[in-house]
């Protein structure tokens, strides 16, 4: 089945964007194949059989069938709580649905259905497991993978209830995010205080009422990359699900170091972190794609800095045209990195790739796209934006 995808595309200095999801082709392909299995099945053994699965897909770390198996498993055990009339999920259905939760937050949520306003994992009441802060770390985990960001504040809300966390008049995502952070800080060194570290400093790019600004991120980012390091070494030796802790803490502390223009130590640990997730997890996962180019990003723009200081601090000129040509098509990931020249006429070129993940169309779009971009001229051009070293940054991504 063909997905229709939008695209993003944007010059970059400061903040970041995130990849895809899933690699849609595999989850569309695979997930009409389970459920062909399931329906072979009587009703009441769908759930159980798809547990099975899901959780042997988890253990396997088998990227083909993790995501179908655990959201048809998370439909099953909605349906079978409905058709039994039940106030509550068994434990087994409670632990299934955080085992999902567990994938969505390191790959993101699957596509809603037509008409599925909320995912199950939000919608449902797991009891006392529906304030934990390993659960409020997966929602939020999961919601900045699928570009939900509007959801983070409710996740937040969940984790000040848990801890007890006041909430003030004069609070702002800032404020909040930090006291947030002190709280779990303070809490036993467990894996859930490890999660829910990892997930809040994630979340540092957001603010309000306003939005964040570059100078407040960087100096936000600046005061909590130090906070965030010395935790990467309680996740080095955990076991189980647990295990992602070591790359996704790596994750968050390499994203400090980059919004805190500390470029050359945030590719670094960057490449550490893909490691770690390509040895724990799967290649293919959302986390472990990003951990590969944002590395590659942010050795470019270390070594940008390095070479042309006098431009580390100017901003892009502002973008005047850029359009996509017709339709894209495309069954995989799709992203490209190109840096290129603002001429005289507004236009760039002198272009290089230095980052693709995709077949060769995915380049040719992106291609097509930077072809259409236009900048101010050279005769409105103002000494205080840049022209040189401009970045694209270019995916294509299900909606």
């Amino acid at each position: 089945m063909r997905n229709i995808w939008r695209f993003f595309a944007a010059g970059l200095i400061g903040a970041l964007v995130v990849t895809p999801a899933w690699a849609q082709r595999d989850y569309e392909a695979r997930l009409p194949e389970a459920r062909r299995e399931l329906n072979r099945v009587e009703v009441e053994a769908r759930f159980p059989l798809a547990d099975t699965r899901c959780r042997a897909a988890i253990e396997a770390r088998d990227a083909d069938w993790m995501k179908p198996w655990c959201n048809l498993a998370t439909q099953h055990a909605i349906q079978a709580r409905e058709r039994e009339q039940r106030d509550a999920f068994t434990t087994a259905e409670q632990e299934l649905l955080i085992q999902a939760a567990w994938v969505h937050a390191l790959d993101g949520l699957p596509e809603l259905n037509i008409g599925q306003l909320r995912h199950p994992i939000e919608t449902v009441p797991l009891g006392n497991e529906a304030d934990t802060l390993r659960l409020g770390a997966y929602r939020i985990l999961a919601d900045l993978r699928s570009h939900r960001t509007d959801q983070i504040w409710r996740s937040f809300q969940a984790m000040m209830r848990h801890l007890e966390v006041p909430m003030r008049r004069d609070d702002s995502m800032r404020s909040v995010r930090r006291r947030l952070l002190d709280a779990v800080l303070a809490e036993p060194r467990t894996p859930e205080r490890l999660w829910a570290a990892a997930a809040i400093a994630l979340t540092s790019e957001y603010e309000f009422p306003a939005g964040q600004t570059l100078e407040r991120l960087r100096g936000e980012s600046a005061e909590l990359a130090p906070l965030i390091e010395p935790l990467r070494a309680e996740a080095a030796d955990l076991i189980g699900n647990d295990t992602a802790l070591a790359p996704l803490l790596a994750y968050a502390h390499a994203t400090l170091l980059q919004q805190a223009r500390q470029r050359a130590d945030a590719a670094r640990v960057y490449g550490e972190g893909r490691d770690l997730c390509v040895s724990r997890l799967w290649r293919s996962s959302d986390l472990c794609m990003e951990l590969d180019y944002l590395g590659v990003l942010a050795a470019h723009l270390a070594q940008d800095e390095i070479d042309n200081p006098e431009l580390a601090d100017l901003p892009y000129p502002p973008k005047l045209a850029g359009r996509m040509r017709g339709v894209a098509y495309t069954e995989e990931r799709c992203r490209v990195i190109t840096v290129g020249d603002i001429n005289d006429m507004g236009v760039l070129d002198n272009l290089r790739v230095i980052y693709r993940l995709g077949p060769p169309s995915c380049l040719n779009i992106s291609n097509e796209y930077i072809e259409t971009l236009r900048y101010p001229p050279i005769g409105q051009a103002r000494p205080d934006q840049r022209r040189q070293g401009i970045v694209v940054n270019f995916q294509l991504r299900s909606e």
